[in-house]
């Protein structure tokens, strides 16, 4: 998809001084509590809507996450006109996401490129994500994953779990395994080539929108 440059910064700052100092050491950074609790209960009805009335396509060459549906939120200008008269919550959580890259791009000292689309995902009962990352520097031009979840029904497994290890940077620290479950409103920002991870199975149904950043 085309990416833009630069975004105008969002609502709610995601980012605080010491969240950006874990990133820079960790190479991920969880964080609760930054989206209103009605943005992302608005976000998730919108997104079970879509999920309902058969928007959400499964790739079914997608070795990695079988069963996983998704729906491209497609913000070009174009795109945003239209999403914001029917899918306003969702787009206001994707204006947030695309705001960090202004700040990550002075904090981390990157250039940063924006897609113009943000995915939307939807992991029913039993779907899972195999362990992998979200580039290897060469399939593409990912360098940082921003994910926001939305809904977890019920609340049962369906962690994303950081695998330990370091990435391809050799300056990165050693990292344990670890799961974070994905809790509504939770955002986790990862570097894209550094954190190799999966998604658990769960036993209800989740939603999820990932933005990435491009170098």
């Amino acid at each position: 998809a085309p990416a833009t440059q630069c975004v105008v910064p969002g609502a709610f700052p995601l980012l605080d001084a010491r969240a950006l100092q874990t990133l820079r050491e960790q190479r991920l950074v969880v964080v609760d509590g930054a989206i209103p609790h009605e943005v992302i209960r608005g976000a998730a009805d919108e997104a079970a809507q879509l999920h309902r009335d058969g928007s959400m396509t499964c790739d079914a060459t997608d070795l990695c996450a079988p069963n996983t549906r998704r729906y491209d939120l497609r913000l070009h200008p174009a795109g945003r006109v239209a999403l914001r008269g029917s899918r306003p919550h969702l787009v206001a959580c994707a204006d947030a996401l695309r705001s960090l890259a202004h700040v990550l791009e002075r904090e981390l000292q990157l250039e940063l490129r924006v897609p113009q689309t943000a995915m939307l995902t939807a992991m029913p009962p039993g779907a899972a994500y195999r362990p992998h990352m979200d580039s290897d520097g060469t399939d593409s031009p990912r360098i940082l994953t921003i994910l926001l979840y939305l809904r977890y029904e019920p609340a049962d497994r369906g962690e994303l779990r950081i695998l330990g290890g370091v990435g391809e940077d050799e300056s990165c620290t050693q990292r344990q395994e670890r799961d974070i479950p994905p809790l509504p409103g939770r955002v986790v920002v990862f570097f894209a080539r550094e954190v190799r991870h999966a998604v658990l199975a769960s036993a209800g149904e989740r939603f999820a929108l990932t933005q990435w950043l491009w170098k």
